[in-house]
């Protein structure tokens, strides 16, 4: 699917999407907001209860399932930020990452500080290989993650990455750094080792880390 805009003078390598990704580990993403007890407990049990399915379908990649719940809860409750972020999800396993965007950006607009929101629609933006505005939304996620938030150490990979796409191999190199530091202090060995080995390669031949 073609990228409709102009800022895309430093293209993601299509390899990135499909290797580098899955194997940092961000496409197992099923649910962005909180509990559905938290997240739309103002609609009552029965729309709780249709969140919580909505998830267990991706999980069980059931997308189109996913789809159509929650494009029927945001019908019912279009003013509730988390069902736009849930559908963009869903949009986007489904390869229609311009309207998953779209749904982030709603999402965004209705909740403009939720930390998740950015890191996903960043996700979007690598299956359009937009590595700028993939860099721009994980810059301000990690501004909003809490220090302790799952997500950090992947979001601190792909930004160097991004960074390196767009030459800035400093940024790159201190990102891959602070990952590894993240995975080793929450007992993540492997996935530390793992981190390590990408930074090898960018320090020696920035290309082939990407």
């Amino acid at each position: 699917m073609a990228h409709a805009s102009g800022r895309q003078g430093q293209s993601t390598p299509s390899f990135l999407v499909t290797a580098l990704v899955l194997s940092i580990g961000w496409g197992q993403m099923a649910c962005i907001g909180p509990a559905s007890a938290q997240s739309v407990e103002r609609e009552g049990a029965a729309a709780a209860a249709q969140y919580d399915e909505g998830v267990q379908r991706m999980e069980q990649g059931d997308y189109r399932a996913a789809f159509e719940i929650y494009d029927g809860l945001i019908a019912r409750y279009p003013g509730r930020a988390v069902l736009h972020f849930q559908r963009g999800l869903v949009r986007d396993r489904l390869g229609e990452h311009q309207a998953a965007i779209a749904d982030f950006d709603e999402g965004l607009r209705l909740s403009p500080d939720d930390a998740k929101g950015y890191y996903a629609r960043a996700r979007a933006y690598v299956a359009l290989r937009d590595s700028q505005r993939m860099v721009e939304d994980l810059d301000r996620a990690l501004q909003l993650f809490a220090p302790d938030a799952p997500e950090l150490p992947t979001a601190y990979q792909l930004r160097g990455i991004g960074r390196s796409i767009a030459g800035d191999q400093q940024g790159a190199v201190e990102d891959i750094r602070m990952a590894v530091e993240l995975l080793m202090a929450r007992g993540d060995v492997a996935g530390a080792e793992r981190a390590r080995q990408r930074l090898g390669r960018l320090e020696t031949d920035p290309a082939e880390a990407q």
